[in-house]
């Protein structure tokens, strides 16, 4: 053999393949892993991103639902306040809850079936004290639905009234029999959005009268 040639060293090899092994490991157990965390990370913000634009669309739309709740609250109460027809008996059942909650007698009410200006006009007369009388007329006022009241009168009734009786012919006393002093009769128009009727009607008799004469020879 050649003295000079020189003699393979085993532990060159095995230090190479350690280094290459550890250069390995490096690659494929750290770098790797690192690479994977910057991904997971990249998808956790935008995963987050995600979540705070489905969040704020959610509070959008939360909003959206409490503003259309808030106008169709406002748009029934103005559906209830102003009618788009006269609405004759609601007009009875506001005045009986008004009078019932005021403890006056109701003795007639009387809407009128034609819409005028845009109210429809009621002659009511009720039996009350004089209490009784303003918290029927306050309330009234308060009601959802505008009233107007057109005009009014107040009289005392007889505390008693004084009657024949028949069988012995003698005067008989008699009190009233609702014990309620007052009478009140008023005249009150109720809003409504339907068309003038009245004036609707004479408007287009005229039409039709101006049409007849320009037709006639």
């Amino acid at each position: 053999m050649n003295k000079d040639k020189k003699k393979f060293n085993p532990g060159s090899l095995i230090s190479l393949v350690f280094v290459i092994i550890i250069a390995l490991i490096w690659y494929y157990g750290i770098i790797q892993k690192i690479s994977q965390l910057k991904t997971q990370n990249q998808n956790i913000q935008i995963l987050t991103a995600k979540k705070t634009s489905l969040e704020e669309n959610k509070t959008a739309l939360d909003t959206i639902k409490t503003q259309l709740a808030s106008t169709l609250n406002v748009q029934n109460k103005l559906d209830l306040a102003i009618p788009l027809d006269a609405q004759v008996s609601e007009i009875f059942i506001t005045l009986e809850k008004l009078a019932s909650a005021s403890s006056v007698i109701m003795t007639s009410a009387q809407p009128s079936m034609e819409v005028v200006d845009g109210k429809v006009s009621t002659d009511v007369t009720l039996d009350s004290d004089f209490s009784e009388g303003r918290r029927f007329m306050t309330a009234l006022s308060k009601n959802i639905r505008p009233a107007i009241l057109e005009s009014f009168t107040i009289t005392k009734k007889a505390e008693s009234i004084t009657v024949k009786d028949s069988t012995t012919a003698t005067q008989v006393t008699a009190t009233e029999s609702n014990g309620k002093p007052l009478q009140s009769k008023f005249k009150v128009s109720f809003a409504t959005a339907e068309k003038n009727t009245k004036k609707a009607d004479t408007t287009a008799a005229s039409n039709e009268s101006a049409k007849e004469k320009e037709t006639t020879p």
